[in-house]
């Protein structure tokens, strides 16, 4: 995408347009669908000519298929690692769209969701339905990793950089939980 495409009436305040926050957003659901998705037994490899994870299920060409396209588990530990960046990157400009449009925090760059939040009572609806989104996709996500450490359960090295992976995941929905607010509607009575 052309940062041309953009008009400067529509960026953000963290400086991205709110299509290129919409693609971004697309790309992470779509991707953390996918690695919900994997089964003990299956691999992972990623597509860049189409930006998406594959689940590479098993088959008896599977070895001589991955050796082949050069896809192994340190690759797939890196293309999870990067992507994971890329999630966390893309809830930071949610929330940084939050914080911007609340006014007075336009020069706040990360504030790792601290202190900010708690002069805020309520989060726009657009914005806490889609933190909500990356909570629940994050979650799915961690199940289909935690098949993966199954894959790889006899090499320590691989299952470690997953235990990590997961473990930011974890670290970042509490995050994410600790500062959003679930409000009960008022009875009717």
């Amino acid at each position: 995408m052309d940062k041309n495409d953009s008009c400067p009436s529509e960026n953000l305040s963290n400086g991205i347009s709110n299509s290129e926050l919409d693609t971004k957003t697309d790309y992470c659901l779509t991707n953390l669908k996918i690695l919900s998705r994997i089964n003990v037994g299956d691999k992972l490899c990623y597509d860049t000519d189409n930006n998406k994870f594959l689940i590479d299920e098993w088959n008896y060409a599977q070895p001589l298929f991955r050796w082949w396209a050069a896809e192994g588990r340190n690759s797939t530990v890196k293309s999870l690692e990067i992507f994971i960046n890329t999630v966390f990157r893309t809830i930071d400009n949610i929330y940084s769209n939050e914080i911007g449009e609340e006014g007075g925090y336009e020069n706040v760059n990360n504030t790792y969701y601290t202190n900010v939040t708690r002069s805020k009572t309520v989060f726009q609806e657009a914005n806490s339905t889609q933190l909500l989104t990356f909570i629940n996709e994050m979650r799915n996500a961690i199940g289909g990793i935690s098949n993966l450490k199954q894959t790889y359960k006899d090499d320590v090295s691989t299952v470690s950089s997953l235990d990590i992976v997961v473990e930011k995941l974890n670290v970042r929905v509490k995050k994410i939980q600790s500062i959003l607010q679930i409000q009960a509607a008022p009875s009717r009575e």
